[in-house]
């Protein structure tokens, strides 16, 4: 159990004290007398499943125009200059650059597999073998092959969640291509990847294969179970306010909940900070939906679930599907809207014909989730 523990079970979450529960209870399962707690740092992860780039191809297509909408608080002259530069630059991409960008991607990837193999070859026997896993995980962070790749990952998602005001600083495709590259740090690129690094720990982008690549370069996870959560990414203002402000969420309606809310911009340094809270919180959402629904074409990681008001169970469900192997299996549980609904009617279809083995709904007529509301289909 001990060694299953050790090499073959992975986990991501975005929530850092989960991450640190699931250690702890590994750590309980597979504990034997005399060794030391194994190494899980390169296992257990903490971040966001669903916001990063899944596949390094999409890369080559340059960041979308959808990471140029007009968010909460954008200027709008400013998003519509961005978008066409970032067209401009997409489309005139210099050429020797751009093949210097692919083949640096492809070498970092190998060079990353085999670092990683670096750190499962040794044994979780002795103090000094989890000392050295340690080490080598830190060194890997900062090795150049990992940053390289990363740093384009983080551009390219950046973008969506970038301010796009007067005198600010977004990521364009440029950037992207510059920093997959392996180009040197300049004025040009510098700012901005310093601002993208901030919104990616912020945000907690995850960039799959670049945190797991040893898994990829054998087609994906042989099994993948979750239990991930039912929610629109779309901010609910009264979900929001109501451990802050329990006033304004119980607003009798929408206008006179707005009003109480930009109120707050003119109060306290308390009412001021919960009112930069909210717009953040809001901005960050419409973000997360942009990047949703960016469309297949144009190098979207959600084709069959990032439609409409999306919810963030179909979004888990399309990932599931990506990270696992041809021939591997997932179990997982979602509401049963994942058959039933119109905007996953592409991603069934999908399942249907060649994934699907098995579907079971329940009522939650016993409440095996005391939560959620008993009639609700899961």
């Amino acid at each position: 159990m001990r060694d299953v523990i050790s090499l073959c079970i992975y986990g991501v979450d975005l929530n850092p004290m989960a991450v640190e529960l699931a250690r702890m209870a590994l750590w309980l399962e597979g504990h034997e007398p005399g060794k030391p707690l194994s190494f899980l740092d390169h296992h257990i992860r903490c971040g966001n499943s669903l916001i990063g780039v899944m596949d390094f191809d999409i890369l080559s297509k340059g960041i979308p125009d959808d990471a140029y909408k007009a968010l909460s608080g954008d200027d709008k002259e400013v998003v519509a200059a961005l978008k066409k530069r970032n067209k401009n630059e997409t489309t005139l991409r210099e050429r020797q650059q751009f093949a210097l960008f692919e083949n640096s991607v492809e070498q970092a990837q190998a060079a990353l597999v085999d670092l990683h193999g670096e750190i499962e070859i040794i044994q979780n026997n002795t103090l000094e073998d989890i000392e050295k896993k340690q080490n080598l995980f830190e060194n890997l962070l900062k090795k150049p092959e990992y940053l390289r790749v990363k740093r384009a990952c983080d551009l390219y998602t950046a973008a969506f969640y970038a301010e796009k005001k007067k005198g600010s600083i977004v990521p364009t495709t440029a950037h992207a291509d510059r920093a997959g590259a392996g180009l040197d740090e300049s004025e040009f690129s510098a700012g901005v990847e310093n601002l993208s690094a901030r919104i990616a720990e912020e945000n907690r982008f995850f960039h799959w294969r670049l945190e797991f690549p040893e898994i990829f370069s054998k087609g994906g996870f042989d099994c993948v179970l979750g239990n991930p959560p039912w929610e629109r990414i779309k901010l609910q203002e009264e979900e929001f306010f109501a451990p802050r402000r329990s006033d304004i969420a119980d607003a009798p309606n929408k206008a006179a909940r707005e009003k109480m809310i930009e109120k707050l911009s003119h109060g306290d340094e308390y009412d001021k900070q919960l009112h930069r809270g909210f717009i953040t919180a809001r901005r960050n959402a419409e973000a997360a939906s942009a990047f949703a629904h960016v469309k297949e074409e144009n190098g979207g990681r959600f084709p069959l679930t990032g439609i409409g008001d999306v919810n963030t169970y179909a979004l888990f469900a399309e990932t599931i599907l990506r990270i696992k192997h041809e021939k591997g299996r997932s179990g997982f549980i979602v509401p049963t809207g994942i058959a039933t609904d119109d905007s996953t009617k592409k991603y069934f279809k999908h399942i249907s014909g060649t994934h699907l083995v098995s579907l079971y709904s329940f009522e939650n007529e016993s409440f095996i989730f005391p939560a959620v509301h008993h009639s609700f289909k899961f």
